[in-house]
């Protein structure tokens, strides 16, 4: 998973990683924000690839999170094996309430 801060929003970012959840795949597509005022946790829309082992960072100029690479794991439980490469970049960019 990547932890990223939101500036805009306030926020902090946790974008996918490993989901040990059966039945289902190895790996989420989660997108959830810690708002750092209320300090409660939301999920946030998002469609997303299922990927661990990804980078992201936060653009100030575009107020936007976005998720490079990573991989996909299909094995619930055996969090060694690594799936096929996710080739996609995404964008993710939080709304203020």
């Amino acid at each position: 998973m990547t932890l990223t801060y939101d500036a805009q929003a306030r926020a902090l970012v946790v974008i996918g990683g490993l989901a040990n959840v059966e039945p289902g795949p190895a790996t989420s597509s989660d997108v959830w924000a810690l708002d750092l005022e209320s300090m409660a946790w939301a999920r946030a829309e998002s469609k997303l690839a299922r990927r661990r082992e990804h980078v992201a960072v936060y653009d100030p100029s575009t107020s936007s999170h976005y998720v490079l690479g990573g991989c996909t794991s299909d094995e619930v439980g055996n969090f060694y094996r690594m799936g096929p490469p996710v080739v996609s970049t995404a964008r993710v960019r939080l709304t203020r309430r």
